[in-house]
């Protein structure tokens, strides 16, 4: 009955306002597009894989599927500090279907995204309630590491399968063509995640298997 009652709860979230009416903002912001898309698919997977440590409600889902959208809608103010830029637009605009805590969580989503961690004396961050603090953590440590994994901005990562241990979270990510610069960038940026969640995070990197060429099938057969 619970998995039943969550499918249906995530079947309404992609029909919801708030994750069209984000596309829509997007597009009209975003200088790469399939960037934001990436790594809100990055973070929600994460944010599933990671259910039974984060506890959050299927509901807050939404939240990071938005926050992850919008992370980079800053770029249209330039490129330094546009983390803060993503924020300020969030909260100036009116027309996302959402409660003022929810935009405050939303923006703050994009905000850490990179560079600083959550400070108690950040603006908008300081006006919430510890509890809410630290929901903004939890979900804005999956888009900062969701974002380090497409830090080429080339959408290489195309699973991640999570296993939680007591001290340590290991995260297998399967896709193909991976970098140094791109691994070093994700190993970085699960800083907020290990403060968050007080584990370790071990990335084992999983290039997905390809089809075998014709020299290799003829040295099989020789074999």
């Amino acid at each position: 009955m619970a998995q039943a009652t969550r499918t249906k709860d995530l079947e309404e979230i992609r029909r919801d306002p708030l994750i069209k009416k984000s596309l829509n903002f997007v597009s009209l912001y975003q200088y790469d597009h399939r960037h934001s898309q990436q790594v809100s698919r990055l973070a929600v997977n994460l944010f599933d894989e990671l259910h039974n440590l984060h506890n959050l409600s299927v509901r807050k889902r939404m939240l990071i599927e938005a926050g992850a959208l919008l992370h980079d809608i800053g770029w249209k103010l330039g490129k330094k500090f546009h983390h803060k830029s993503s924020l300020e637009l969030i909260m100036q605009d009116h027309t996302l279907p959402i409660s003022d805590r929810q935009r405050v969580i939303i923006g703050l989503i994009a905000r850490y995204h990179r560079k600083s961690l959550p400070k108690k004396s950040h603006k908008y961050f300081s006006t919430l309630a510890p509890y809410t603090q630290k929901i903004v953590c939890k979900l804005a440590s999956f888009v900062r590491l969701a974002d380090g994994l497409d830090y080429a901005h080339k959408s290489k990562v195309k699973e991640i399968r999570c296993n939680i241990l007591p001290n340590l979270v290991i995260m297998q990510v399967k896709g193909s063509g991976f970098t140094r610069e791109d691994k070093e960038k994700a190993e970085k940026k699960t800083d907020l995640f290990q403060k968050t969640y007080r584990r370790r995070v071990k990335i084992i990197w999983t290039a997905l298997s390809t089809k075998p060429s014709k020299e290799n099938l003829l040295r099989r057969d020789i074999i």
